[in-house]
């Protein structure tokens, strides 16, 4: 995947993306909340090595810092969305997650 050089002064291209595909979902029936994205990037980003899997295949970002922290949806014009990208996003994720989960259960021991 090549690097997208977008962006408006002011504006990180990297939100500027998240807004582009927010609408395209939204014309397919799908609400993106840009938020969660963010904290999904976060949530990714703070683990090096997953991070780094997001340069892997299927995904294949030159940098992991290119992802946005969208997840395309499950289901796709009302159809199970099968594609090998998402579920390498939705494991990553999920990793991200329970790393997360048992980082708050050691801080509260």
């Amino acid at each position: 995947m090549s690097p997208r050089r977008r962006g408006e002064p002011g504006i990180p291209a990297d939100v500027k993306l998240m807004r582009e595909l927010a609408v395209r979902a939204m014309r397919h029936g799908v609400e993106i909340d840009v938020t969660t994205n963010a904290d999904r990037r976060r949530a990714v980003l703070a683990h090096l090595d997953l991070a780094e899997r997001l340069c892997e295949e299927p995904l294949g970002f030159e940098r992991p810092d290119q992802w946005t922290g969208f997840i395309p949806p499950a289901m796709w014009n009302q159809q199970p969305n099968t594609s090998p990208r998402r579920k390498a996003l939705v494991e990553i994720y999920d990793e991200a997650l329970a790393r997360g989960r048992a980082s708050a259960r050691e801080e509260a021991a």
